[in-house]
């Protein structure tokens, strides 16, 4: 059965990790075994995370060069006989396109172990008019 994953994008400094730091604090009290794959290289790190937190991070420049490679990497975490995942976040580098999670996610590999189930897209409101207008 797919695991319910959830895509976290946006520019760079747009609370990405602020968010995912907080959802994972909540979740951590229900124990769930949570898989947390980060395509970014922010200035905010994921701190305090509870032992059923399993984290792997990913160079931007590697996702564009090896999306193939990155895919059967994230599927041997999902092998037959390891401990199974209840979901799994993604955050993802808003300046990488979409289609490129897309590619990595549809691979055969991983297209029957995830589900993504919502794509949230972050914007600071204050620095959207600098982007926007820039």
């Amino acid at each position: 059965m797919p695991v319910s994953t959830y895509v976290l994008t946006g520019f760079l400094d747009a609370g990405k990790t602020t968010l995912l730091q907080y959802v994972l604090d909540q979740q951590g009290s229900r124990d769930m075994r949570i898989l947390v794959l980060q395509f970014e290289q922010g200035e905010t790190e994921l701190n305090h995370l509870s032992s059923s937190v399993v984290l792997r991070t990913f160079s931007p420049k590697r996702a564009e060069a090896e999306p193939e490679a990155l895919a059967s990497e994230i599927a041997e975490l999902f092998a037959p006989g390891e401990e199974p995942f209840q979901e799994v976040w993604i955050e993802w580098n808003g300046m990488l396109p979409y289609a490129l999670l897309e590619t990595i996610f549809l691979q055969p590999a991983l297209k029957k172990a995830l589900r993504i189930d919502r794509v949230i897209h972050l914007a600071d409101a204050k620095k959207l008019d600098v982007l926007l207008t820039g």
